[in-house]
């Protein structure tokens, strides 16, 4: 599906994911507007310039979605130029929480996925995976303060990276908490909000009919950043 600025693959469509590219790699910057038409609100990426495609999840069930491309003309100054409409009808409702996109970017070839093969081999109960892939994360990870001073706004987790560097920022931590989950198919959010005022990133989970909550930066820490979490979007 394509018009002369934006591409979209909407083969994983089923499975909660929309692939979206631009149709021409130039040195400009965009952002894309995706939202379930006739819901309030949008969500607001940054897309590559290079023409190659990004993942981004459709969080709101069936429906008509649109996504806008927005092409930058100065400063912080984007004007619109291109819009797709097109149909979802997801496999399950949490489609979207079991697939990689954007913001939890991993593959099957991804060392942490790796890891919750190892970990939760044999293991048939959702309960004992989620244990392992949290307790894991725990034991192997810290914070990493230097980076939380230096990361710019829009920077997206850095999964193979935090890996490699055995430490990470709270979305880092996430990232690679809900990558391990996804893997395993347990549906996984890799939730932003706040903690008390504090700008923030943790992990929700379904297992079994009950909502986890799992703050890997305060676990690693060794303790709690908030008793008042705020969401404000998932990914």
């Amino acid at each position: 599906m394509q018009n002369w600025k934006l591409r979209l693959n909407k083969s994983d469509t089923g499975n909660g994911i929309v692939h979206a590219a631009v149709a021409t790699a130039l040195p400009k910057r965009y952002k894309i507007r995706l939202r379930q038409i006739g819901q309030a609100g949008y969500d607001t990426y940054d897309l590559r310039n290079d023409g190659l495609f990004e993942a981004f999840p459709l969080r709101d069930g069936d429906g008509m979605y649109r996504v806008e491309l927005y092409e930058n003309v100065s400063g912080k100054t984007y004007t619109k130029v291109a819009s797709l409409d097109f149909p979802v009808k997801l496999s399950r409702i949490d489609a979207a929480q079991l697939q990689p996109n954007q913001y939890v970017n991993y593959t099957t070839n991804s060392p942490v996925v790796g890891i919750a093969n190892v970990l939760c081999n044999g293991i048939a109960e959702e309960a004992e995976k989620y244990n392992r892939i949290c307790n894991y994360v725990i034991e192997h990870y810290r914070y990493d303060y230097v980076k939380a001073v230096l990361t710019k706004p829009g920077t997206l987790p850095d999964i193979d990276g935090t890996y490699r560097k055995g430490m990470g920022i709270c979305q880092d931590l996430s990232a690679i908490t809900v990558a391990m989950l996804r893997s395993q198919g347990i549906p996984a959010k890799l939730v932003v909000g706040y903690a008390g005022k504090q700008y923030h990133a943790w992990v929700t989970a379904k297992v079994g009919n009950k909502e986890h909550f799992f703050d890997p930066t305060a676990a690693v820490s060794n303790k709690r950043l908030s008793k008042n979490y705020t969401i404000e979007r998932w990914y």
